[in-house]
């Protein structure tokens, strides 16, 4: 506070941010000095992957964020800063929500944005697809069903089933999320009861005992 403004370099604001950060109630005053650090000098941004990364595991999922997308604007930024800074939107959205806050579609926008910055660079990452999914279904009217989803989870399914198969044993819970899904659009936007059924077969071939899908293809005509 008394030094000559001149004589202060990026480095100083990346360390009285640093340490600010241990205290949670100084997170907003370390943003902003790290913030400084990078504009002055955008290789400090490499520090906030790290930082980012324990915010994350601590599920503090509005912080990490924030973080992250400082660490995106390193010029040698890791495209793993692209999943963790999309997933904590994602995650940001869903505590709110479930904490009944009525968060912002804003948040699943950003969410969004960094997912497909993802997927252009690196389209055989399936999780992208997979929570592109996720998100535009939150995006999407409850109860007027635009299918938004539809296309990244059909590329989600062709990713693990198709192009590699390998992993489609370890991603069944993934794909019965995608086929109910698909399924549920096929029969309420689009009336397509065989196509519907067909997905919700595929649900229970996976888990013969999902009662979502026994459910659902009663309610098409159709009996388990």
């Amino acid at each position: 506070s008394k030094v000559e403004p001149t004589r202060i370099i990026s480095q100083d604001y990346l360390y009285l941010g640093r340490a600010q950060m241990k205290d949670t109630t100084q997170m907003t005053e370390a943003m902003v000095n790290i913030t400084k650090a990078v504009e002055m000098d955008s290789t400090n941004a490499a520090v906030m992957s790290e930082v980012g990364k324990n915010l994350y595991t601590a599920k503090k999922y509005k912080d990490a964020a924030k973080a992250y997308e400082i660490a995106v604007k390193n010029p040698e930024r890791a495209l793993l800063d692209y999943y963790y800074l999309g997933s904590s939107y994602y995650f940001d959205y869903g505590s709110q929500k479930t904490a009944n806050l009525n968060p912002p579609k804003d948040l699943l926008v950003k969410a969004d944005s960094a997912f497909s910055y993802l997927v252009q660079r690196s389209p055989a990452t399936y999780v992208g697809w997979q929570f592109r999914g996720r998100i535009n279904r939150l995006m999407d009217d409850e109860n007027d069903s635009q299918g938004l989803a539809v296309p990244f989870y059909q590329k989600y399914i062709e990713l693990v089933t198709v192009e590699k198969p390998e992993l489609a044993a370890k991603n069944s819970a993934g794909l019965i999320e995608a086929y109910s899904y698909l399924g549920s659009v096929a029969a309420r936007k689009d009336g397509d009861n065989v196509k519907a059924r067909e997905y919700f077969d595929k649900v229970l071939a996976l888990d013969p005992s999902n009662v979502t899908a026994q459910q659902a293809i009663k309610a098409i005509g159709g009996s388990r």
